[in-house]
C-alpha cells in the first residue's frame, strides 16, 4: 500500500505562521489557532488510520462487517435501539441477504461486476483468485437461479 503525497497540504499549512497570505501556487497559513488545532488533530487521526491500515495489510487481515456498521453498532446498544436480540438477529439476516451493485451507463446490462440480463440471468465477475471456478467466459459465474 503506497500513499504518496497525502497530508502534504496539511503539513505545509501547519508549518506556516497563522494568517500568512498564500500565493497563486501555494496556500497560506490557517486563519486561526482553532482552525490550526483542528487540522493538526485531523492530520494525526489520518496518520494513525494509515498506520493501522498498513499494519493490517502487511498482516494479511481483512475487516468485513456483514450487514453493515450501523447494524453492528445497534447490536452493541440493543436497549437504546429498543430491540431484543432476536429482533436484531432477524434484521441482520435480512441485511446479509441483500446485495447491491449500482449501474454504470454504457455497460452491458448495467454493471461489469454484477450483471442481470433481461431474462433474469445473474452473473457476478469473480475475483482473480477464484477465476478458475468460473462457468462462463471472462471470469464470470452464472448463477443457477434467476434474479429480479
Amino acid at each position: 500500500m503506497v500513499v504518496v503525497g497525502w497530508g502534504d497540504g496539511f503539513r505545509c499549512r501547519l508549518s506556516l505562521p497563522l494568517g500568512e497570505k498564500g500565493s497563486r501556487h501555494a496556500p497560506g497559513g490557517y486563519r486561526s489557532r482553532k482552525e490550526w488545532h483542528a487540522k493538526s488533530r485531523r492530520l494525526h487521526v489520518l496518520e494513525d488510520r494509515l498506520q493501522a491500515a498498513r499494519a493490517h495489510w502487511q498482516a494479511g487481515t481483512v475487516h468485513v462487517v456483514r450487514g453493515g456498521k450501523r447494524l453492528l453498532a445497534t447490536r452493541h446498544h440493543l436497549d437504546a435501539a429498543g430491540l431484543t436480540e432476536e429482533q436484531w438477529r432477524t434484521r441482520w439476516r435480512a441485511e446479509r441477504r441483500f446485495l447491491q451493485a449500482d449501474g454504470e451507463s454504457g455497460k452491458r446490462y448495467g454493471n461489469e461486476t454484477l450483471r442481470v440480463t433481461p431474462d433474469g440471468e445473474v452473473s457476478p465477475r469473480l475475483p482473480a483468485p477464484l477465476a478458475h471456478l468460473a462457468n462462463a467466459p471472462h471470469g464470470r459465474y452464472v448463477l443457477a437461479a434467476a434474479g429480479t
